[in-house]
């Protein structure tokens, strides 16, 4: 389970876990920029009037440039105005514990599981999907336009994966829960919103795909407070992407 006072100091602090406005405005803006944004650019320019000329140069770098941006700049709002507890700053070291990544997560076990849960995922997500399918309740987007054809796009595609999920669960998962967990005290109000942001800001892939990124995103939450560590989710997240790129 996670516990944001589970931490390894020399000198025992007390009081309240204090979230910095930095960090509040940044968990606002993921959590409504990002699936308004989302929103926005599938009004603007909807998925079938896209034309690609270079999956390249249109979708992997710019993702790519975002994703990098995206990092950058919550690991330096995360650094630059750390959580605090009652008068004490946290160090370096325990904001990043704090957001689901220690060093003692690197291991075999969360490689595992990691692996383990994409693939019982894909199978809970298709059965979904034809149930959706089934009895029509929304209507899927095709996206196979996104996905890569070539060797050289492909490896593009590889890198944008690793790209989105480490950004993507640092983001949804390991920002979001843990952030609401210390505004509320609790830690399923970031599961939930949080999935559902993740959900709505896939819409390119139509409402269908909004529902199962929105569920898919609920697990990535549970495993996440099952675990207390980001990177079985990192793993599970990278690995799924990564074999898209096999589906065409």
């Amino acid at each position: 389970m996670i516990d944001l006072n589970d931490k390894q100091i020399d000198e025992p602090v007390s009081g309240k876990v204090t979230l910095p406005k930095i960090q509040l405005i940044v968990l606002i803006i993921i959590l409504i920029g990002y699936p308004l944004f989302s929103t926005v650019m599938n009004l603007v320019n909807p998925s079938e009037n896209v034309e690609i000329e270079s999956r390249i140069l249109q979708l992997y770098l710019p993702s790519l440039m975002f994703q990098a941006l995206v990092f950058l700049s919550l690991i330096l709002v995360i650094l630059k105005d750390p959580l605090r507890q009652g008068d004490s700053y946290w160090s370096i070291a325990e904001n990043i514990r704090s957001i689901g990544v220690r060093r003692e997560d690197f291991s075999f076990t969360n490689l595992a599981i990691g692996v383990i849960f994409v693939f019982a995922a894909i199978l809970i997500l298709n059965m979904i999907s034809n149930v959706i399918g089934y009895y029509g309740f929304f209507e899927a987007e095709d996206i196979t336009y996104l996905l890569p054809r070539t060797p050289l796009e492909k490896v593009f595609w590889i890198a944008l994966s690793i790209s989105a999920g480490v950004t993507e669960e640092l983001c949804f998962r390991g920002f979001i829960i843990t952030r609401l967990s210390i505004l509320t005290g609790s830690v399923w109000p970031g599961v939930i919103i949080g999935a559902l942001s993740f959900g709505i800001g896939h819409l390119y892939q139509g409402w269908a795909g909004v529902v199962l990124i929105g569920i898919y995103g609920l697990m990535f939450g549970l495993l996440f407070i099952a675990r207390g560590s980001l990177i079985p989710c990192i793993v599970a997240h990278v690995l799924q992407d990564i074999l898209a790129a096999f589906a065409v």
